[in-house]
C-alpha cells in the first residue's frame, strides 16, 4: 500500500496508478494473444500483425499514466515534506533532480528515473527520421511500460523510506 499524507487532500494519483497497471495487463494480454512459440522450438515468439496495435496502445497508456502517478507522488511527498511553496520551485526540475530535496539519495533510482523520462519523451513525442539516420536507441513500448510499472513501486518505496 502506498503512503499518502495524513492530512486529507484530493488526488487522482491512485487512479493514475490503476490505469497504468490495467493498461500494462491489457498490453501483455494483447501481446500474448497475438504471438505463438516458434515452430522449431527455439526461444522467442512469432508475432502476428495486429492492425489495431492493441499492445502498443496499451503500453503507451501505461507509460504515460505511470508518469502521471510518479509526478503526483513526488508532488504529494514534496509538499508534505517541504511545503507547497518550496516544492513548487523544485517541481519543474527533471524527475531525477527532485530526489535529493526529498531526502532520496538512491543513485540507481535517479538513473532509472532519468532513463524513464528520456524513454517516455522519445515515445510520446515521436521524432521520426529515416532508419539510415537513426542515432537514438530503439525503444519497445511494451518493455518500457513494464519498466515504468516497476519504477512506480521503487519511487513509492524510496519516498516511504525517506519519510522515516
Amino acid at each position: 500500500m502506498t503512503n499518502f499524507p495524513a492530512d486529507p487532500i484530493f488526488s487522482d494519483s491512485r487512479i493514475y496508478r490503476d490505469i497504468a497497471v490495467e493498461a500494462l495487463s491489457a498490453s501483455e494480454s494483447a501481446f500474448s494473444a497475438g504471438s505463438r512459440p516458434k515452430e522449431d522450438g527455439s526461444s522467442g515468439r512469432v508475432l502476428a500483425y495486429d492492425p489495431e496495435h492493441r499492445s502498443f496502445k496499451q503500453s503507451m497508456i501505461a507509460i504515460v499514466f505511470a508518469g502521471l502517478y510518479i509526478e503526483a507522488r513526488l508532488w504529494l511527498h514534496g509538499c508534505s515534506r517541504l511545503g507547497i511553496a518550496k516544492y513548487r520551485s523544485i517541481d519543474r526540475r527533471p524527475l531525477e533532480d527532485r530526489l535529493p530535496a526529498l531526502g532520496v539519495s538512491d543513485a540507481m533510482l535517479r538513473d532509472d528515473l532519468k532513463e524513464y523520462r528520456e524513454s517516455r519523451k522519445s515515445l510520446v513525442h515521436e521524432k521520426p527520421v529515416p532508419l539510415s539516420m537513426e542515432t537514438s536507441p530503439t525503444r519497445v513500448a511494451q518493455t518500457e511500460a513494464a519498466k515504468a510499472m516497476a519504477l512506480m513501486d521503487r519511487v513509492d518505496r524510496a519516498l516511504a523510506d525517506s519519510a522515516t
